[in-house]
């Protein structure tokens, strides 16, 4: 009997510790919750072989953070599911999103129609803003037999008679110059040369996609399936990503371009000892697009490339607008796929009026289709694609959500064929919305706009924090673990558009003896907590980092109120901390102490965005426009002195540090970053607290809560 009590405590324990390396693998490896370092001596080895988990608040810059679903959004925020498009055309034709095909379905014209397949050229300077119609081809199209066009830009215009009862403009692939126009059967994929698939190979795809106007908190609520699934898949989303400059050109050129022969010899600083603008992009020398050293130049001749940007309006387009900053367009095409054309065509039929549906489909749809063909044909090939969407959201960023069914269902069908095997791919905002009500006159939206509707609060975080995330294939964790392990910490990491240029060059260069990036380190080198918006090239008017907000309140935010709002917060892992033992003192400093080299300087009690932020500065205004903003905001609330303004109608961020106990008996210390409306006086914690477990510990490296408790309900389960 004894020995079959034994073996069944050996069973046991030999269970529990199964399980322990299960939670290891599974949730802190897939969820991207737990760091680096946590190998698989879990309950033998100290705590001290660890490196500490990153935390937003670590940071010298301490980040204007808000939520997707913060409570100053509710009467703006909308959640329209896919629109239903009104069809008004005969449904003619089936096409198949993976490879383009069509085939006819319509039976009641399969005796009787002529189709034409006609090419569309143009979209190049001088006459960028236009199409022209090039090759034709005649064709009979035969029911459910399929075939593709052989072109990149093209209309299918069908006829019965003498009468036109079909015409639609398409985005395609030009495959060979020796096929004809309309090729019968069905599309073959091409298969790349042995070498490139080769084992072991350094080298990878970028698929960088990109949706005009879009927030990392925009995302977060509105794109729940795609969220949801890129999680799952390790993608990382970068919490602390600031804009550099105010619109998509500014944004946008860091990113993909190196630094331009323009302004090589500019100082990186003006007078004003603010980041150069002219520095990142010139407004007195309209650049020409096909001298600009754009990432995919520097790229092997066997890569295949793509350049798909959604224009609007057939006189925009990225980096053809404004007129300030480049000549009217592309002389030559960027890529080997270039959709200009299509566009050009579209919005001139659309009389430059930008609508949700065409045609019984949401035109945004067709966009992401143009992405998802090119990933899927190319999945085996060495290529570069790069699809910005701007027309759904540039004027609603609520529209998101019509996106998110198809966009989850793209990414699952190229992860379950294989099609993400060998791809970086990079998900991304320019900018926040910047005209739409929810953010033009919503706390979450941005600070500033003094001058009208004050009574409204509200805030930068969205506008000036885009999304951004990156998603790498398991093969390049595996050549690269430590890289990887980077990117993830990263993500609590303050950095900028000019980090992911970076990260694009890193990548170039595993292919390629490149140079890198002499700007910014790369998102896969872990940056340092102490950067400042100098640093990150951000730009004072758009910087998030929070500044001493001392001077603009009369008191100091009740502490104890500040504690009650953390004791009900940390309800929540009850099971996990001692709650009643939690201990605050006043509000104290913002420097939480972690590693040595922190700067002294950002200690303060409580912060508040900058000047330039609170009056909502687009461009960049003297320090005599910010008093006099301020002043007439003051006048429109006559009954509000100047002194009472800032307490009435601020938003300040107060830091609280506490202690408490754990249930497995480690000594932790809390830092709480809490936003505080001052006219209501309503508290919230905007992110997750910060960590420091004082005890040696097996799980003392964890720094928020959520992962430092699985962690101990671990330890105590065994």
């Amino acid at each position: 009997m004894r020995r079959r009590r034994t073996f069944i405590y050996s069973i046991q324990i030999i269970l529990i510790a199964s399980l322990v390396f299960l939670f290891y693998f599974v949730t802190i490896s897939d969820k991207n919750l737990f760091k680096q370092g946590f190998g698989k001596k879990f309950r033998n080895e100290s705590s001290s072989s660890f490196p500490r988990q990153a935390h937003l608040l670590d940071n010298y810059c301490k980040f204007a953070w808000t939520e997707p679903m913060d409570n100053t959004l509710k009467k703006r925020l909308k959640f329209p599911k896919r629109a239903g498009c009104e069809k008004y055309n005969i449904d003619l034709f089936k096409r198949y999103p993976a490879t383009g095909e069509f085939s006819m379905k319509s039976k009641a014209h399969r005796n009787k129609l002529e189709c034409v397949a006609q090419v569309l050229k143009g979209g190049l300077r001088p006459a960028a803003h236009t199409y022209q119609l090039g090759k034709t081809q005649t064709f009979s199209p035969k029911l459910n037999k399929r075939f593709w066009i052989n072109a990149n830009n093209f209309i299918l215009t069908c006829f019965s008679g003498q009468l036109v009862i079909y015409r639609k403009q398409f985005m395609g692939f030009k495959m060979d110059e020796n096929l004809k126009l309309v090729v019968d059967g069905p599309f073959e994929i091409p298969e790349p040369e042995a070498k490139i698939l080769k084992s072991g190979s350094k080298q990878f795809s970028i698929s960088i996609l990109g949706l005009d106007s879009t927030s990392r908190a925009q995302f977060g609520r509105h794109m729940r399936k795609t969220t949801d699934f890129l999680q799952r898949m390790g993608s990382v989303v970068f919490e602390a990503y600031n804009k550099v400059g105010d619109n998509s050109a500014v944004n946008l050129i860091p990113i993909l371009a190196d630094e331009l022969s323009e302004t090589e010899n500019m100082n990186l600083l003006d007078e004003t000892g603010d980041v150069n603008l002219n520095k990142i992009l010139p407004t007195k020398t309209p650049l020409n697009p096909d001298t600009i050293q754009w990432i995919w130049k520097h790229l092997p001749p066997e890569y295949i490339t793509m350049f798909n940007d959604d224009v609007m309006h057939t006189s925009r387009g990225l980096f053809h607008y404004p007129p300030d900053n480049f000549l009217d367009g592309f002389g030559e095409s960027p890529a080997r796929f270039y959709y200009r054309p299509y566009y050009n065509h579209l919005y001139s039929q659309l009389s430059n009026w930008w609508r949700k549906c065409l045609d019984g489909e949401l035109l945004a749809e067709v966009f992401i289709d143009s992405w998802f063909r090119f990933e899927r044909i190319f999945s085996k090939t060495p290529h570069f694609g790069f699809t910005f969407i701007s027309s759904l959201t540039h004027d609603d960023p609520n529209n998101l959500e019509m996106l998110d069914h198809t966009l989850f269902h793209r990414l699952d069908y190229l992860n379950r064929t294989g099609c993400l095997e060998n791809t970086i791919l990079i998900i991304l905002g320019d900018h926040g919305n910047r005209v739409h009500p929810l953010n033009r006159y919503t706390f979450a939206g941005k600070i500033g706009r003094f001058e009208e509707r004050i009574d409204k609060l509200d805030n930068i975080s969205e506008e000036r924090a885009p999304y951004l995330s990156i998603l790498v294939p398991p093969r390049f964790r595996k050549q690269f673990p430590e890289k990887y392990r980077n990117l993830r910490e990263n993500s609590q990491r303050f950095v900028s558009n000019f980090h992911v240029h970076s990260t694009l060059k890193f990548i170039t260069s595993l292919s390629k003896n490149l140079e890198s990036s002499r700007r910014n380190k790369s998102l896969f080198e872990l940056q340092p907590i102490n950067s400042t918006c100098q640093d990150n090239r951000v730009i004072s008017n758009h910087c998030l980092c929070m500044v001493d907000a001392s001077q603009d309140i009369s008191k100091v935010p009740n502490s104890e109120s500040l504690e009650e709002v953390l004791r009900t917060y940390l309800t929540d892992f009850n099971e996990c901390f001692n709650v009643e033992s939690l201990q605050c003192g006043n509000v104290v400093s913002s420097g939480f102490q972690i590693q040595q080299d922190v700067k002294k300087e950002f200690q303060t009690e409580t912060l508040m965005p900058n000047n330039y932020v609170q009056v909502w500065a687009r461009t960049k205004i003297s320090d005599s426009e910010v008093v006099r903003k301020k002043e007439r905001a003051s006048a429109v609330r006559p009954k509000f002195d100047k002194n009472q303004f800032y307490e009435k109608f601020q938003v300040i961020y107060p830091y609280l540090t506490c202690n408490l106990q754990s249930k497995n008996g480690d000594s932790v210390e809390v830092l709480t970053q809490f936003r505080l409306i001052q006219l209501s006086q309503n508290i919230t914690i905007p992110y997750p607290p910060r960590l420091s477990v004082h005890s040696p510990s097996q799980c003392s490296h964890f720094s928020f809560p959520t992962d430092y408790c699985n962690c101990v309900d671990l330890l105590l389960a065994v």
